[in-house]
């Protein structure tokens, strides 16, 4: 698996999808699973009182 973020003062999303290394549109299930798994790292993080 490849992954790359970047932040950035915009709050619009671009989100590029891949499954067999072909695009997905659509995004799908593992998108939303992806989200959601780096919603709840960056929460962790910042609730452990760490920053």
């Amino acid at each position: 698996m490849e992954v790359a973020l970047r932040w950035h003062d915009s709050r619009e999303e671009h989100l590029r999808c891949f499954a067999n290394s072909k695009p997905t549109p659509e995004r799908g299930r593992h998108a939303a699973g992806f989200r959601g798994g780096v919603t709840a790292v960056v929460n962790a993080y910042a609730r452990s009182g760490c920053c």
